[in-house]
């Protein structure tokens, strides 16, 4: 599997089709299309914007090598981690984190 294949699969197992996932990270779908396609590498800053927002394994990612995602992300019940921290936020950031959902909302 090449770059470019690691890229596709861990966006899929992100579940972002190529538009969204090219939003999320703030590049334009033509640029992403070539990074899948392999026909251009992207630089450092690209990789680590994947493993800093994303949690992906830029050993993986880079040569295939190790699991797709790091380890202190697998396996978390993320309703169960939201709820957790709510009853910790205080108000404003409970707050935000609403506008936040309903942003999302909109965009879906």
């Amino acid at each position: 599997m090449n770059f470019g294949e690691r890229l596709v699969k861990a966006r899929l197992e992100l579940g972002f089709n190529q538009n969204e996932f090219a939003e999320k990270i703030e590049i334009a779908p033509q640029s992403l299309a070539r990074y899948e396609k392999n026909k251009v590498k992207p630089g450092v800053d690209f990789i680590e914007k994947l493993t800093n927002m994303f949690n992906i394994n830029s050993n993986w990612l880079l040569n295939g090598t190790g699991e797709i995602f790091n380890k202190n992300n697998i396996n978390i019940d993320y309703k169960e981690e939201i709820i957790k921290n709510l009853e910790i936020f205080n108000e404003k950031q409970i707050k935000y984190f609403y506008y936040l959902m309903e942003a999302e909302k909109i965009r879906n």
